[in-house]
């Protein structure tokens, strides 16, 4: 059997701590603002698990992190990884071909601090050292690729529609899949559609979880579900994209403009549903807005391959 922790330094930056028998995984690292809670956050959870779960004093080296598996390229998923890999050196930072590309791009690098910024100010903290120099991944996969870790065995899954560079991992060993956010995601009872670079790509991410039918899912910025809800995720979170690509499509109809889309966006998406729960920064909101919508506009005009 398995634990899965919620291991976050800060709400909105979710990191998920995947303890099995013999190996132990972080998936995605979340701020780098608070990336040194989620580091000590780490440090006591693998501490707890060697002690069978006890508490007091927290030894150092009690259980190892393997692994940082990273979903994709984003600030909120992945800005906190230098600060995380500094405080566990051993561990092996996995990442898709595409996300490596991106942390070698200075401008990228510029990107995430800045929206990691953003995210600090949202929430009244000090942003902190620009760590996004140390960006880098250590293992580079993608569809196909397996990881072997030590008791388990991962199937890596390219999952685009969010980003390009999304990916989800399936452990065979605990029939627990990983998601990616182009799959959406879920925060208490809020289920929240995130295609942004590709509407048909992320309906083919969400029905690769309904075709893996996994016992457990792992969605990004959630705990762990299972048993019917698991089993109903994908279909209702078909229905959220749908309902979302329509809403955007219906005003592009009638003849609305790009900028007034983005506008309802914002107010029906954000101001509606994700602002009070402290997901994310508006700055943050409305960019992904702004990137979305002619992208979406653009791909109902083309025809389905």
């Amino acid at each position: 059997m398995f634990k899965v922790i919620d291991v976050s330094g800060c709400p909105g930056g979710t990191s998920c701590l995947v303890i099995t028998k013999e190996s132990a995984f972080l998936c995605d690292t979340g701020f780098s603002f608070s990336a040194r809670d989620t580091a000590e956050n780490v440090r006591r959870a693998l501490a707890n698990a060697a002690a069978g779960g006890a508490s007091g004093e927290v030894p150092d080296g009690a259980r190892r992190l393997d692994y940082i598996l990273l979903t994709h390229s984003h600030f909120d998923h992945a800005a906190g990884t230098p600060i995380v890999a500094r405080a566990f050196p051993e561990a092996k930072i996995v990442a898709s071909h595409h996300a490596a590309e991106i942390f070698a791009r200075p401008g990228a690098r510029r990107g995430i601090y800045e929206m990691d910024v953003a995210a600090a100010r949202n929430v009244g903290r000090d942003a902190g050292e620009d760590t996004t120099s140390e960006l880098r991944v250590d293992m580079e996969v993608g569809s196909g690729d397996v990881i072997q870790a030590p008791g388990e065995t991962i199937r890596v899954y390219d999952t685009p529609g969010h980003t390009n560079c999304s990916v989800s991992y399936y452990f065979e060993n605990e029939d627990l899949l990983v998601t990616s956010e182009s799959s959406g995601f879920k925060f208490d009872d809020l289920l929240c559609p995130a295609f942004l670079t590709s509407y048909r790509d992320s309906l083919e991410s969400i029905a690769l979880v309904e075709r893996l039918a996994p016992r457990y899912l792992l969605p990004p910025h959630a705990g762990l579900i299972s048993g019917d809800e698991a089993k109903a995720y994908p279909a209702a979170i078909r229905g959220e994209s749908e309902a979302k690509a329509d809403f955007i499509l219906s005003r592009h109809r009638a003849g609305m403009s790009e900028e007034d889309i983005v506008r309802d966006l914002i107010a029906e998406y954000f101001d509606g549903l994700i602002r009070d729960t402290g997901l994310q920064p508006r700055e943050s909101f409305e960019t992904n807005a702004r990137i979305l919508v002619p992208r979406l506009i653009a791909e109902a005009q083309t025809p389905t391959p």
